[in-house]
């Protein structure tokens, strides 16, 4: 059996992600797992902000300080907390 190519994308809105091989299978995405082999491989401490509402709030409350650059990469919706920041 040949290797599938795992291509991650949004799942329906409800914050979740799923990856789906070219193969046709579909698979649910470990966020948890994903988050800490990130942490463990590059030695930076991660965090899963989960919702928009729920990483706003983290931010806001346990990790931005005064001064610090807030950084956002991606598509979709993340664009709408970077404009919150700013606004």
């Amino acid at each position: 059996m040949g290797k599938c190519e795992i291509k991650t994308a949004a799942a329906g809105g409800n914050g979740g992600k799923k990856a789906v091989g070219i193969c046709g299978q579909e698979e649910k995405v470990d966020m948890g797992k994903f988050v800490s082999d990130i942490a463990e491989k590059s030695g930076v401490p991660c965090r899963a902000g989960g919702s928009l509402d729920s990483t706003r709030a983290l931010l806001e409350g346990e990790i931005l300080r005064p001064g610090d650059v807030l950084l956002t990469l991606g598509a979709g919706t993340i664009t709408q907390l970077s404009d919150e920041f700013v606004a």
